[in-house]
């Protein structure tokens, strides 16, 4: 005779086994896919956005010339500002900005498929396109957050001291900052890659990954 279980209890299930822990080379290849892909992608990022904003405020320029031009007894430097933008030619820029901006579409691709060519040389193949994508959230979050703080902090410092004129002196901190921004950024993505290879690492490995 059968024995079944009493009406209403729940189902028994056996425990899942831990997760066996992410091997040194899979820990490489997370960070190294980490710092060398969020790089990419930040850059990539940078040039599509440097044309927006220069169209954006190109356009405020041409607007603000438009007025200056239609209202009556303009002031001499007024009308010395139009003559400025009409020498730029604006409209001269608008190839060479959309140019920048499908570089940087190109870089931004390139750095999501060098994360999944780095990651399926490792036990995380099979994981690559998830560490990525979950890996590029939590890196921008986190960038968006300390970015916020270090760009404070840099204009507090950099607002105490000064390296000689302030021509020098913006070009020392410019340097400064764009350094920091790179380790910051390499970093960012060293530590969100591995979190989310340690997260979505595999159940079991195969005969030969364990080999390894």
């Amino acid at each position: 005779m059968t024995a079944y279980p009493p009406y209403g209890s729940a189902p028994q299930y056996a425990p899942r086994p831990p997760k066996p822990p992410l091997t040194s080379a899979a820990k490489g290849k997370a960070a190294t896919a980490g710092i060398v892909s969020f790089l990419l992608v930040s850059l990539g990022w940078f040039l599509i956005l440097t044309p927006i904003v220069l169209g954006f405020i190109g356009g405020i320029f041409v607007f603000i010339a438009e007025i200056i031009q239609r209202a009556p007894g303009a002031d001499p430097e007024d009308e010395e500002f139009v003559r400025f933008l009409d020498d730029i030619d604006l409209a001269a820029w608008w190839p060479l900005l959309l140019v920048l901006a499908l570089v940087g579409v190109g870089v931004w691709v390139l750095g999501l498929f060098t994360s999944v060519w780095i990651l399926r040389s490792s036990e995380l193949r099979e994981q690559a396109w998830g560490i990525t994508w979950a890996g590029l959230g939590v890196a921008v979050l986190a960038s968006t957050f300390v970015g916020g703080l270090l760009s404070g902090l840099l204009q507090l410092v950099a607002s105490i001291g000064s390296f000689g004129d302030p021509l020098t002196s913006g070009l020392v901190w410019g340097i400064v900052g764009t350094l920091g921004s790179v380790v910051v950024t390499g970093a960012i993505g060293w530590l969100s890659w591995w979190w989310m290879a340690h997260l979505l690492r595999p159940a079991e490995r195969g005969a030969d990954l364990t080999s390894r």
